[in-house]
């Protein structure tokens, strides 16, 4: 760790706040995709697409964050 003077469970609280800190966006992309894909008429737009691809990644990344 880089900050050597905090305590050990003040580390862990700031590691589960950024944690948290991180599935915040991943929640709202979430639901603007659904309701975006909801809102159009066509099957799926390609801007859709793109944010999925985003949208994996940042999944990927809360999933590897414990690593």
């Amino acid at each position: 760790m880089v900050v050597k003077h905090i305590s050990r469970s003040l580390a862990k609280r700031i590691h589960k706040f950024a944690f948290v800190m991180l599935l915040l966006p991943i929640i709202a992309l979430i639901g603007w995709l659904s309701m975006a894909m909801l809102a159009s008429g066509t099957p799926r737009p390609r801007v859709l697409t793109i944010r999925l691809d985003i949208l994996l990644s940042m999944i990927a990344s809360a999933l590897l964050y414990f690593k």
